[in-house]
């Protein structure tokens, strides 16, 4: 029995080094609040990470959660989150999962090598970030959902950056 707990634990070990190194490579985006929703449906009063979210505009929370965007699917936000009964409403919908505010750093002074599409290097500046929700079933999925807005974040802001340059520069 003995081998089995320390086998159970070396695989968790080793799914959390790969998770934190996901992380490491998301261009210094975090996960700022993490919110389990059966543990919001079997609190007393609602996370302030919850309210915050569901001070989020009812479009922008059927994007987050991939339902549409309805007028019926907005009012049926609206009306849930009115009744403080939002959590359980997800629950209804078999989403079961974790939302997650993730902090987006702002980059700029991205350095490229010739010829090359993608910057090398770029200075990050974690004063200055973007705000981006997310939802997942798992932590995994979590971490991967991170790492994609924060690529999106982050090729974005290249772009723009190398547009203005280019802008610049034909003046």
């Amino acid at each position: 029995m003995v081998s089995v707990c320390y086998h159970f634990g070396l695989i968790h070990t080793k799914m959390n080094k790969y998770l934190f190194n996901k992380i490491e490579q998301a261009h210094s985006a975090y996960f700022e609040n993490l919110i389990f929703i059966a543990n919001e449906v079997c609190r007393e009063r609602q996370s302030e990470a919850f309210e915050e979210f569901t001070e989020l505009e009812p479009v922008k929370i059927a994007k987050v959660l991939g339902w549409n965007e309805k007028e019926s699917t907005l009012k049926m936000i609206e009306e849930s989150i009115k009744e403080k009964e939002f959590a359980t409403t997800l629950l209804q919908y078999d989403l079961t999962g974790f939302i997650a505010e993730c902090h987006l750093p702002h980059h700029s002074g991205f350095r490229f090598n010739e010829g090359e599409e993608r910057p090398w290097a770029s200075s990050v500046h974690c004063g200055t970030l973007r705000v981006a929700w997310v939802y997942a079933e798992s932590i995994g999925e979590l971490v991967e959902k991170l790492e994609e807005v924060a690529e999106n974040f982050y090729v974005e802001s290249y772009e723009k950056e190398r547009s203005e340059l280019s802008t610049a520069k034909a003046e």
